[in-house]
């Protein structure tokens, strides 16, 4: 499932880490490097079970039936096979870019992907060979990504600096439509829905909202959070073919989240079953079980934290953790059940 995917506290995370790498030597932006480790995580266990060290600039993670993606801000994508982390292919797409690279999603629709790439670009790929279809702009700083999969389907870009979202329309790669979020509403996440296919949670600094894609074309922002309005939401995981999610409030609580159409003018919502967790920069990612969802944190110490929350009884909450050195950069779980983490390296 997407997160989205991934999270803007994880991007902060890495451009820190880049700044950090500047500001103590006397290399250039375009020089900047880090190492990132690739691990193959059993979600029985949540133990590493193979590790792919070493990987220069790795910045994102895609999914697609037996191949994993990984862009890096080198402007290279690598395929490599789900199963034993072969690498299949090496692909040159782009200039690199220590701010770009940092979103890579799947559209059903066409069986392309969207790539966010060096200075604001986003990147039409085709899969699986990576050829360059397109390259568009519709915002000038994006930093987030998501695809809703109605017909034809939109993609959803988050412009960071701008605090925007803006609706494009795939079948020509133009906006069709700019939102604006209030400067005190910060978006933190957006996440397409598991049931409906043209709605998506947005996350932010103070409530939460529910972004539609209506007919004729139009577009729907709706405020739902009176309940969470003075609450930050960092992250949210759909359930696969249910319209709740699970969702990250205030980074520290996590619960199941469920909108209810109360039929006034902003819908209320409910979280239950929540468990506490530690840690900042959150990714979340379902399971293939239909019973467990993933979320993957930052311990602030070089150490990420990787829980299992259990969404279906009995047992409903956090029901096992595992640490892992590194800070997270992006996670992924295959049909198969294999988590993919994506880290960067001490």
């Amino acid at each position: 499932m997407i997160v989205f995917s991934k999270r803007l506290s994880i991007l902060m995370t890495i451009i820190l880490i880049a700044v950090c790498l500047l500001s103590c030597s006397n290399i250039t932006e375009q020089e900047m490097i880090y190492d990132a480790g690739l691990h193959i995580v059993s979600a029985e266990s949540m133990q590493i079970v193979k590790t792919i060290p070493g990987i220069r600039n790795a910045s994102a993670l895609m999914i697609y039936p037996g191949k994993l993606f990984m862009a890096s801000r080198d402007g290279i994508v690598r395929c490599y096979d789900s199963n034993d982390l072969s690498l299949l292919g090496e692909y040159n797409v782009g200039a690199a870019s220590p701010a770009g690279y940092s979103d890579l999603v799947f559209s059903p629709t066409e069986n392309t992907a969207y790539l966010i790439g060096a200075m604001g670009k986003i990147l039409e790929l085709s899969i699986p060979d990576c050829e360059v279809l397109d390259e568009f702009s519709v915002s000038q700083a994006p930093v987030l990504l998501a695809v809703t999969s109605g017909v034809p389907g939109d993609l959803w870009v988050v412009d960071g600096p701008h605090n925007t979202i803006d609706r494009v329309d795939i079948q020509v790669n133009e906006s069709s439509k700019t939102m604006n979020l209030s400067s005190y509403t910060i978006i933190q996440s957006i996440e397409p829905s598991g049931y409906y296919s043209d709605s998506l949670l947005v996350g932010t600094s103070h409530g939460i909202y529910k972004l539609e894609a209506t007919e004729y074309g139009n577009t729907r922002l709706v405020y739902l959070a009176r309940y969470g309005s003075s609450s930050s939401w960092t992250g949210f995981c759909s359930i696969p073919h249910d319209s709740n999610y699970i969702a990250i409030k205030n980074g520290t609580t996590i619960g199941e989240l469920c909108v209810y159409d109360n039929g006034l003018p902003y819908p209320a919502v409910g979280l239950s079953n929540t468990s506490y967790i530690e840690g900042n920069g959150w990714i979340t990612a379902a399971g293939n079980d239909y019973i467990n969802m993933y979320a993957l944190g930052s311990l602030g110490d070089g150490t990420c934290r990787l829980y299992r929350y259990t969404y279906i009884g009995p047992s409903y909450g956090v029901n096992g953790y595992a640490d892992f050195n590194g800070y997270p950069v992006d996670m992924k779980i295959s049909d198969s059940g294999q988590i993919y983490i994506l880290t960067v390296e001490q």
